[in-house]
């Protein structure tokens, strides 16, 4: 099975992504990491990077054939909802009605919506039951059963099978900390951290505490066995914050314990009844909440969760140092270079100093651009005036000098030019680099697409070629009547039949010229499978309808003297032949058999009516002139494909040699033709006239052997060569 979980990189998409993939599924993810982790799943997975309300989401579901969509992507965070609640309208309402939409869409049969049961808010009776009427006190609540709603409609407008899970309080391992409801794991952090434990709750407070790994697998069975409707998914206990607090103290040394009000929630008790899903669904929580707290408690100590933010803090203090300070340190000591040269060869670089000065900006400019360049001007202004001073020139003077007033203006234009062009050339380079991080993340996710669809092309191929009742093995069976003679064709059809429909008796008969009349081909080699070589159309009433409407007979009254199944088989607009079955498993008879037979008759019509044609227009070059006797090397092509029909089909015929005397060819043929039947054959070997009787036991040749004696015709040996 093949399911999409959305957020499936959070706390509770992550763990009912692990336990379908330990049941055999293929996971697909699709994440926006707004609160997941990619370091979450450790199996092999196929992720997309999107939000749910991504128009790309489209191309995820086109090029993966979803069997079922697990939906748990939301802003789990209850502070950030108060805090922007148009970003947990916009995860919620347009993340849901997406992937609703693309659900019925793209026909997937299943959706699951794993909602909470901040939706009952603070309820008057415990416990909240699913036909109470809910009446959230926060905003996530209220986005909770905005999207139950949503899934409700869905599923009456578009008849889709959906159920909805209120999750009550998770927790377990990889929950985050100031999460909603991450009660346990706060407290679970400040014990690693030798911290004192800090309650958020009014004394007394109770909640529906339930372990991850619980609703994990209460969100499989759901899936498995087909559950529809609203469900509390809850532990149906009521569990004191304080008696958490003590499960803890027991479990691990706790420096202290520090309370306080706390207006968070509004919520004061709290826990729902799971007696609905506990009867429909065969669950029943597995752990209690001291034996999750020991889980947890192990995982965080393995995993500490404020690991990452250090470790990011680092890289950020790291980066601003690099890219902040290091540039004014930088700029400063090669200042200070060009004054300590020039105070201790002040004699040597005094003429040269603003060839120095103007070297020194542009290149803190062309390093750092305009923010640098422009304090290296005003230093090298001060530091030029100053070194004037020195030499004894006087201020007031500097202001109508030429030259000074030229000096300062080149450092200016020197600074200002370079830093202005290569900011904007930083510029320009960032927004390319911007550009190209763009297409590189468009051109990765097609190309993932690109993957997938090929992956998902190769396994319907693969299904199609493999699957016992497919077209695609029609197909390949029926590919190879392209190449064979006429009788070779008539013996594989019979054989492409029985592959496909599993069936043992199958028949082949051909119209014959008048149209009058059936006359038996072959047919499946069994035993006890005895047909008649020819059938009279003005005689069977149904088997002249299927040829005269063109349309498939059904045997829908169980009538024992007509085959289970009779499909036409069409050249153009006329019947040339009819493939019949008469015998099936009773599970087989079904609307879908009725219509694979067909589909598989029309894709071997085709061969059949070629073949026909061509035993038509061969007629006059298999025959010696103006007789009905074919030439040797057509008769012995003939006898040969006989033999295997015999060998493979069981398919019976007499080889008679009879001796004319002095009676010509031609005379001879028209005395046959009366005697013996059309799908008769005569023909020469070695010279010598053979006549062969299709579907013929030895004996039924009988008769057409004192037919032939009495018109003067010799049988060689006194017998006949039977194959039966």
């Amino acid at each position: 099975m093949r399911v999409l979980i959305t957020g499936g990189y959070g706390f509770i998409g992550s763990h009912v992504a692990d336990f379908f993939f330990k049941e055999g599924h293929h996971i697909f993810i699709i994440d926006n990491l707004s609160s997941g982790s990619t370091s979450n799943i450790k199996f092999k997975h196929k992720s997309y990077l999107i939000d749910t309300n991504d128009k790309r989401c489209d191309e995820v579901f086109k090029a993966n054939n979803f069997d079922v969509i697990v939906h748990c992507a939301s802003l789990p965070d209850i502070v950030k909802s108060v805090e922007n609640p148009l970003a947990d309208s916009k995860s919620d309402f347009l993340g849901i009605t997406n992937m609703l939409n693309l659900t019925t869409k793209h026909k997937i049969s299943k959706f699951v919506l794993i909602s909470s049961t901040s939706v009952y808010g603070n309820p008057a009776n415990l416990p909240a039951r699913e036909d109470d009427v809910p009446d959230p006190v926060s905003i996530s609540g209220t986005s909770k059963l905005t999207t139950e709603l949503y899934c409700r409609k869905w599923s009456e407008l578009y008849n889709l099978s959906t159920v909805i899970l209120r999750v009550s309080n998770a927790y377990g391992p990889r929950q985050k900390i100031n999460s909603e409801n991450s009660i346990i794991s706060e407290l679970l952090d400040k014990v690693i951290n030798s911290q004192d434990l800090t309650v958020n709750a009014a004394s007394g407070q109770t909640r529906d505490f339930i372990y991850v790994e619980d609703i994990a697998q209460a969100v499989f069975k759901a899936t498995e066995l087909g559950l529809q409707g609203l469900y509390n998914l809850s532990s149906g206990v009521e569990t004191s914050i304080d008696s958490v607090v003590e499960l803890i103290k027991n479990s691990s040394p706790v420096k202290g314990v520090v309370k306080y009000n706390s207006q968070k929630s509004g919520i004061e008790h709290f826990f729902a009844d799971n007696k609905k899903i506990k009867r429909e669904l065969d669950w029943v929580p597995l752990y209690s909440v001291e034996e999750g707290i020991r889980k947890t408690f192990s995982w965080q100590v393995s995993n500490p969760i404020n690991k990452s933010s250090k470790i990011t803090k680092k890289k950020n203090v790291q980066g601003f140092f690099s890219k902040t300070i290091m540039p004014y340190i930088e700029n400063f000591t090669v200042f200070s270079l060009i004054i300590v040269g020039s105070l201790f060869f002040k004699d040597n670089i005094s003429d040269k100093l603003p060839l120095f000065l103007s070297m020194y900006i542009l290149f803190i400019g062309i390093v750092y651009g305009t923010r640098q360049s422009i304090i290296c001007v005003i230093l090298s202004c001060s530091f030029y005036i100053y070194n004037q001073v020195s030499m004894g020139r006087e201020p007031i003077s500097m202001v109508y000098d030429s030259g000074t007033i030229f000096q300062i203006s080149l450092f200016i234009l020197i600074g200002l030019a370079v830093g202005y062009t290569i900011d904007k050339k930083e510029n320009r380079i960032h927004e390319k680099i911007n550009e190209i991080e763009l297409l590189q993340t468009k051109y990765d996710f097609l190309s993932g697409i690109y993957n997938d669809t090929r992956i998902v092309k190769d396994q319907l191929y693969s299904q199609i070629v493999s699957s016992e009742d497919s077209f695609g093995k029609v197909f390949n069976l029926i590919k190879q009547l392209d190449s064979l003679s006429p009788d070779e064709v008539y013996y594989s059809a019979i054989h492409v039949i029985e592959s496909v429909m599993k069936s043992k008796k199958v028949s082949l008969y051909i119209i014959s010229g008048n149209g009058c009349c059936l006359r038996l081909m072959t047919k499946s080699n069994t035993e006890d499978f005895i047909l008649p070589n020819s059938i009279m159309l003005d005689e069977n009433n149904s088997i002249n309808d299927v040829i005269v409407n063109k349309t498939m007979y059904t045997n829908n009254t169980l009538d024992s003297s007509m085959p289970l199944m009779i499909a036409p088989v069409i050249n153009g607009k006329h019947v040339v032949a009819i493939i019949a079955i008469y015998e099936a498993d009773f599970d087989n008879i079904t609307l879908y058999y009725k219509n694979l037979f067909l589909g598989a008759v029309e894709l071997i019509s085709e061969s059949i009516s070629k073949a026909i044609k061509y035993e038509n227009l061969m007629t006059e070059k298999k025959y010696i002139d103006d007789t009905s006797i074919m030439k040797s090397e057509y008769f012995a092509e003939l006898l040969k494909i006989k033999l295997d029909a015999k060998s493979n089909l069981n398919t019976d015929f007499v080889l008679l040699e009879i001796n004319a005397h002095n009676a010509t060819l031609i005379e001879t043929s028209h005395i046959l033709i009366n005697i013996l039947r059309e799908y008769d054959f005569v023909g020469m070997i070695d010279n010598q006239i053979f006549i062969l009787l299709s579907n013929t036991s030895a004996k039924q040749s009988q008769k057409v052997i004192e037919r032939l004696a009495d018109t003067g015709f010799e049988i060689v040996s006194n017998g006949a060569i039977a194959y039966d």
